[in-house]
């Protein structure tokens, strides 16, 4: 009987967690091994920022040579490219200097 009580206290537990139901302390969760301790709120604002990767496609250039031309890492060049971190104004600028598009071309209309 107690081994049952403990598996459905904890399908429970990861029951509620993965859906964004419980806090620790009313603060958000880290991640650890993937987004199920993300609270439901956060898994939904991952939208995207920017166009980059899109642009680059239509350009032609891959990210490894972006990466080379502004003098970037690649894994700062995919971050960009996959939303998981946005440029500074000033490398935006540059980003669409190099593509040759406005930096608004490189920006989602989020509105």
């Amino acid at each position: 009987m107690e081994i049952l009580f403990w598996h459905l206290f904890c399908w429970f537990a990861i029951y509620f967690i993965q859906n964004g139901l419980i806090y620790e302390n009313s603060v958000n969760f880290k991640r650890f091994s993937g987004d199920f301790l993300l609270p439901l709120h956060e898994k939904q604002s991952n939208m995207k920022l920017n166009r980059i990767k899109l642009v680059l496609v239509e350009k032609g250039i891959s990210q490894t040579q972006l990466a080379e031309i502004l003098g970037k890492s690649f894994s700062t060049v995919n971050a960009y490219c996959s939303n998981r971190q946005q440029p500074s104004l000033e490398q935006l600028h540059k980003i669409a200097e190099v593509l040759s598009v406005t930096p608004k071309d490189l920006l989602n209309d989020i509105s």
